[in-house]
């Protein structure tokens, strides 16, 4: 009899439990629909200042602008991109391809934009954000991001940055600062007129996954000149390569990263370089890049800001990506 009762509240428990954990992943499922739903998303008056002041008044725009290349999962992280940026404070958001690089751009630099590692070795990075520049009004605030990335926040905090005094550029360094030494081959150092000092490579590395700037002459001259050195094969690309003449502590060279480096440690005015792990936490700046293998892993649960963890158990696992490619396939 005894073991007969057990058996019922067990039961009862287990019913219980699985009724309890059921309605649980429903609120959770409604919440991520809730936080992505750029429909229902509050008008920010900051962002979006003309939905108080009813008459005109001219302001500079917020542009994104990324780019994708190569297999359709890069294409996909493009869309999912997009789709984060949607309701976070943009104006207008270019998808750059190859197809709209200038011809005569694209034959000058064939040799480099058809290799295949980075799709031509990021030379499309500096290319397609001057481009934006010099097609936007002046002082429009342009914000490069790679197209693996998820934004999960509002702009404002990063836009409020540009409000302080002395800033035109928002930069991303390693949550550690590291010395660009380490990431910049030898080889390239004769692509700068300058002399690259000892405190000159002692300068922090930049990550160039991000990189938001104010439209203006001098940043134009800046990107520009990042451009025309990334244009140089020799400093861009991973060959000529000798590692016998490399600095004692090189670890890899960062091809357009490394280059921009440089360029940053000469010119560091007006820059402010915020930390990879801070920009992600505080600013929202997340790092999705889905490769080939992972083409059917899907942000949405990092786009409404539930724990990476939670999105691999529940949104990620195995079940769940074959479930999307065979939807996806049909």
């Amino acid at each position: 009899m005894k073991k007969i009762f057990h058996k019922i509240v067990s039961k009862k428990v287990l019913k219980f439990f699985g009724i309890l954990s059921l309605f649980g992943l429903s609120l959770l499922f409604l919440s991520v629909l809730f936080k992505v739903d750029p429909s229902t998303t509050h008008v920010n008056s900051f962002l979006i200042p003309d939905v108080l002041n009813k008459t005109y008044k001219e302001r500079p725009p917020v542009i994104l602008v990324s780019f994708a290349d190569g297999p359709q999962v890069f294409y996909k992280n493009q869309f999912s991109l997009t789709a984060s940026a949607a309701d976070k404070g943009f104006d207008a958001i270019y998808n750059y391809r190859r197809g709209h690089f200038d011809p005569d751009f694209y034959a000058r630099n064939k040799h480099i934009l058809e290799q295949s590692r980075g799709s031509g070795y990021w030379l499309w990075k500096p290319y397609f954000i001057l481009k934006t520049m010099e097609s936007s009004p002046e002082n429009a605030l342009i914000f490069y991001v790679d197209s693996g990335i998820i934004l999960k926040k509002s702009l404002t905090p990063l836009l409020k940055k540009f409000e302080s005094s002395g800033c035109d550029m928002i930069l991303m360094g390693h949550g550690k600062p590291v010395p660009l030494r380490q990431h910049l081959k030898k080889e390239a150092y004769t692509a700068f007129k300058e002399e690259l000092t000892p405190q000159v490579l002692e300068h922090q590395n930049i990550w160039a996954f991000f990189v938001a700037v104010r439209n203006t002459a001098e940043n134009r001259a800046f990107i520009k000149k990042w451009l025309n050195t990334c244009e140089n094969a020799d400093a861009l690309t991973d060959s000529p390569f000798d590692k016998d003449i490399q600095a004692s502590d090189f670890s890899g060279h960062g091809h357009d990263q490394s280059l921009l480096s440089v360029l940053v440690a000469l010119s560091p005015q007006n820059k402010i370089i915020i930390p990879r792990d801070i920009l992600r936490k505080e600013y929202g700046i997340h790092n999705f890049h889905r490769h080939p293998e992972e083409e059917f892993k899907s942000p949405l649960f990092i786009a409404a800001g539930i724990p990476q963890w939670i999105s691999t158990v529940i949104w990620n696992n195995v079940l769940m990506v074959k479930l999307r490619q065979l939807f996806s396939e049909n």
